[in-house]
């Protein structure tokens, strides 16, 4: 099968909500492609897989969240992102909190836009005084899917272990993307590498996904 054919069966599973047929798909497509898969450290810490879809404004990524990911940076978890997605737990637990963004004298946080280019993301500062109300903070285990909106502030926090997530990209209402921090950043444009892993470390995620969905 082409990698097309795989993520057309991976995309009926999201249509039909059949968690078994994205996860059986997934499966056969790792396991087809597996000495050429490639991995990226993201900045929140998990790395990542990507796989274009059927169309320019549809696309998949894998998320695999282990004990040793770290962050670039323990100020800048709480996020929206420049797309909506719909995210699918294959494996273990996280906790998705989601916030509003308010401005007041009274407040001490900034946001920064971030502007992705090359694998890399710099971070530009665009409001002060800002601050944020946790709205919900809601766990989600293997076999859940839960949707985020392009312009929603979240943080996702993964369980103790190994957490395997797909989430389905759509770009239709794309956005500038952006990142909530209590602190101001030192430098005027902050930027963080989303590196590529090597050819064993690749193979070592993908043979541990394997093994947990």
């Amino acid at each position: 099968m082409t990698i097309l054919q795989f993520l057309n069966k991976i995309k009926q599973g999201y249509e039909l909500k059949e968690g078994k047929l994205i996860s059986e798909s997934l499966t056969a497509y790792l396991q087809h492609h597996l000495n050429h898969i490639t991995f990226r450290k993201h900045p929140l810490g998990f790395f990542y897989h990507n796989m274009v879809g059927s169309s320019e404004f549809e696309e998949y990524r894998l998320h695999f969240w282990s004990d040793y990911s770290v962050e670039q940076d323990e100020f800048l978890k709480i996020h929206d992102h420049s797309f909506d997605f719909t995210s699918y737990v294959l494996s273990g637990k996280l906790t998705n909190r989601t916030y509003a963004l308010s401005q007041s004298d009274s407040f001490e946080g900034y946001v920064y836009e971030v502007i992705f280019r090359n694998n890399v993301s710099s971070l530009v500062i665009s409001a002060d005084r800002c601050g944020l109300e946790l709205l919900q903070s809601k766990e989600f285990a293997k076999g859940d899917f839960y949707d985020m909106a392009s312009a929603q502030f979240h943080n996702t926090i993964s369980k103790k272990g190994s957490t395997v997530t797909i989430i389905r990209i759509d770009r239709s209402q794309s956005k500038v993307s952006r990142v909530f921090s209590p602190n101001k950043l030192q430098d005027t444009t902050t930027q963080y590498d989303r590196l590529l892993l090597s050819k064993k470390q690749n193979l070592t995620i993908a043979n541990t996904i394997l093994g947990m969905i």
